[in-house]
Protein backbone atom coordinates (compact mmCIF):
# COMPACT_ATOMS: atom_id res chain seq x y z
CA UNK A 1 0.00 0.00 0.00
CA UNK A 2 1.45 3.60 -0.62
CA UNK A 3 1.51 6.53 1.01
CA UNK A 4 -1.45 8.10 -0.98
CA UNK A 5 -3.63 5.49 -0.69
CA UNK A 6 -3.86 5.51 2.97
CA UNK A 7 -5.21 8.01 4.95
CA UNK A 8 -3.82 7.47 8.49
CA UNK A 9 -5.29 8.12 12.21
CA UNK A 10 -4.60 8.78 15.71
CA UNK A 11 -4.48 6.11 17.91
CA UNK A 12 -5.47 8.80 20.69
CA UNK A 13 -6.49 12.34 20.55
CA UNK A 14 -3.07 14.10 20.86
CA UNK A 15 -2.40 18.11 20.81
CA UNK A 16 -0.92 19.67 17.81
CA UNK A 17 2.57 20.18 19.38
CA UNK A 18 2.58 16.69 20.39
CA UNK A 19 2.16 15.32 16.46
CA UNK A 20 4.36 17.25 15.10
CA UNK A 21 7.28 16.07 17.48
CA UNK A 22 10.52 15.21 15.60
CA UNK A 23 10.80 12.59 18.46
CA UNK A 24 7.37 11.64 19.60
CA UNK A 25 7.53 10.01 23.38
CA UNK A 26 3.72 8.28 22.25
CA UNK A 27 4.72 6.34 19.79
CA UNK A 28 4.91 2.53 20.64
CA UNK A 29 6.70 -0.33 18.67
CA UNK A 30 5.34 -1.71 15.77
CA UNK A 31 3.21 -4.74 15.58
CA UNK A 32 4.60 -5.23 11.76
CA UNK A 33 8.20 -6.08 11.23
CA UNK A 34 10.41 -2.86 10.74
CA UNK A 35 13.22 -1.69 9.71
CA UNK A 36 14.81 1.51 10.11
CA UNK A 37 17.20 2.87 7.63
CA UNK A 38 19.47 5.56 8.55
CA UNK A 39 22.45 7.90 6.81
CA UNK A 40 23.11 11.17 5.61
CA UNK A 41 21.61 12.52 2.10
CA UNK A 42 22.62 11.14 -0.92
CA UNK A 43 24.19 8.12 0.75
CA UNK A 44 21.36 5.95 -0.55
CA UNK A 45 18.64 5.12 2.01
CA UNK A 46 15.83 5.32 -0.20
CA UNK A 47 17.71 3.41 -3.26
CA UNK A 48 18.01 0.47 -0.27
CA UNK A 49 14.74 0.41 0.54
CA UNK A 50 13.39 -0.12 -2.78
CA UNK A 51 16.05 -2.70 -3.35
CA UNK A 52 14.75 -4.69 -0.35
CA UNK A 53 10.85 -3.65 0.41
CA UNK A 54 8.06 -5.82 -0.92
CA UNK A 55 5.62 -4.13 -3.09
CA UNK A 56 2.73 -4.10 -0.13
CA UNK A 57 5.03 -3.15 2.66
CA UNK A 58 4.87 0.66 3.34
CA UNK A 59 7.91 3.09 3.49
CA UNK A 60 7.75 5.89 5.49
CA UNK A 61 10.01 8.54 4.09
CA UNK A 62 9.59 12.17 5.15
CA UNK A 63 10.90 13.63 2.01
CA UNK A 64 8.27 11.52 -0.23
CA UNK A 65 5.22 12.89 2.63
CA UNK A 66 6.71 16.52 2.36
CA UNK A 67 6.99 16.50 -1.24
CA UNK A 68 3.31 15.07 -1.34
CA UNK A 69 2.32 17.75 0.75
CA UNK A 70 3.69 20.36 -1.00
CA UNK A 71 3.01 19.49 -4.00
CA UNK A 72 6.57 19.74 -5.00
CA UNK A 73 9.48 17.77 -6.55
CA UNK A 74 11.31 15.25 -4.28
CA UNK A 75 14.14 16.73 -2.26
CA UNK A 76 12.75 20.66 -3.44
CA UNK A 77 13.58 22.82 -0.71
CA UNK A 78 10.22 23.60 1.62
CA UNK A 79 9.49 26.22 3.83
CA UNK A 80 9.88 24.93 8.04
CA UNK A 81 5.81 25.16 7.38
CA UNK A 82 6.05 22.02 5.05
CA UNK A 83 8.34 20.56 7.70
CA UNK A 84 6.16 20.70 10.33
CA UNK A 85 3.24 19.23 8.31
CA UNK A 86 5.27 16.54 7.50
CA UNK A 87 6.52 15.26 10.71
CA UNK A 88 2.70 15.37 11.72
CA UNK A 89 1.80 12.77 8.97
CA UNK A 90 5.30 11.13 9.20
CA UNK A 91 4.43 10.49 12.91
CA UNK A 92 0.71 9.51 12.06
CA UNK A 93 2.16 6.65 9.68
CA UNK A 94 4.67 5.54 12.22
CA UNK A 95 1.35 5.45 15.07
CA UNK A 96 -0.21 3.41 12.70
CA UNK A 97 2.06 0.30 12.88
CA UNK A 98 1.18 -0.03 16.39
CA UNK A 99 -2.68 -0.72 15.07
CA UNK A 100 -4.01 -3.80 16.04
CA UNK A 101 -4.36 -4.85 12.99
CA UNK A 102 -1.72 -3.11 10.50
CA UNK A 103 -2.75 -2.20 6.99
CA UNK A 104 0.97 -3.91 5.82
CA UNK A 105 3.17 -7.10 5.75
CA UNK A 106 6.07 -4.86 6.71
CA UNK A 107 7.42 -1.08 7.50
CA UNK A 108 10.70 0.75 6.17
CA UNK A 109 11.26 4.01 8.06
CA UNK A 110 13.69 6.41 6.55
CA UNK A 111 15.33 8.43 8.83
CA UNK A 112 19.06 10.53 8.69
CA UNK A 113 20.15 10.27 12.59
CA UNK A 114 23.47 10.42 12.68
CA UNK A 115 23.94 10.05 16.57
CA UNK A 116 23.77 6.78 18.54
CA UNK A 117 21.43 7.85 21.05
CA UNK A 118 18.88 8.95 18.95
CA UNK A 119 18.87 5.53 16.61
CA UNK A 120 18.87 3.78 20.11
CA UNK A 121 15.94 6.12 20.88
CA UNK A 122 14.08 4.97 17.97
CA UNK A 123 15.12 1.14 18.17
CA UNK A 124 13.20 1.73 21.91
CA UNK A 125 10.26 3.61 20.93
CA UNK A 126 9.66 1.05 17.89
CA UNK A 127 11.65 -2.23 18.69
CA UNK A 128 12.16 -2.72 15.09
CA UNK A 129 13.85 -5.66 13.64
CA UNK A 130 16.98 -3.80 12.61
CA UNK A 131 19.04 -0.84 11.93
CA UNK A 132 20.41 -0.16 8.64
CA UNK A 133 22.91 2.27 8.52
CA UNK A 134 24.21 3.29 4.96
CA UNK A 135 27.71 4.11 5.42
CA UNK A 136 29.35 6.07 2.51
CA UNK A 137 32.24 8.99 2.82
CA UNK A 138 31.13 12.42 2.09
CA UNK A 139 32.70 12.90 -1.31
CA UNK A 140 29.79 10.60 -2.39
CA UNK A 141 27.27 11.82 -0.61
CA UNK A 142 28.50 15.07 -1.98
CA UNK A 143 28.73 14.44 -5.30
CA UNK A 144 24.87 12.92 -4.83
CA UNK A 145 23.26 15.90 -3.05
CA UNK A 146 25.24 18.90 -3.42
CA UNK A 147 22.12 21.11 -2.38
CA UNK A 148 22.41 19.76 0.61
CA UNK A 149 26.61 20.34 1.12
CA UNK A 150 25.79 21.79 4.76
CA UNK A 151 23.67 19.19 6.05
CA UNK A 152 25.74 16.43 4.88
CA UNK A 153 28.77 18.12 6.50
CA UNK A 154 26.48 18.19 9.62
CA UNK A 155 25.51 14.90 9.41
CA UNK A 156 29.12 13.65 9.15
CA UNK A 157 30.64 16.00 12.07
CA UNK A 158 27.71 14.46 14.27
CA UNK A 159 27.95 10.99 13.44
CA UNK A 160 28.70 8.15 16.03
CA UNK A 161 29.13 4.60 15.53
CA UNK A 162 25.74 2.18 17.37
CA UNK A 163 26.45 -1.47 18.36
CA UNK A 164 23.82 -3.54 16.57
CA UNK A 165 23.31 -1.22 13.73
CA UNK A 166 23.75 -3.46 10.43
CA UNK A 167 25.88 -1.70 8.18
CA UNK A 168 26.11 -1.35 4.70
CA UNK A 169 28.35 -0.12 2.22
CA UNK A 170 26.39 3.44 0.30
CA UNK A 171 28.36 2.56 -3.16
CA UNK A 172 26.06 -1.08 -2.62
CA UNK A 173 22.88 0.69 -1.74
Amino acid sequence: MSLSTYTPTRPRRLTRFELGSAHPEWLAPSRIPLTIVCGPPGAGKSTYVAEHKADADIVIDLDVISAKLSGQKLHSDRSKEWLHLSIRARNQYLAALSHVVPHWPAAWFIVGEPTAAKRNWWAEKLKPQMIVLIQTDISHCLSRRPEKSEVIRQWFLRYTPRHGDVVVSGQEA
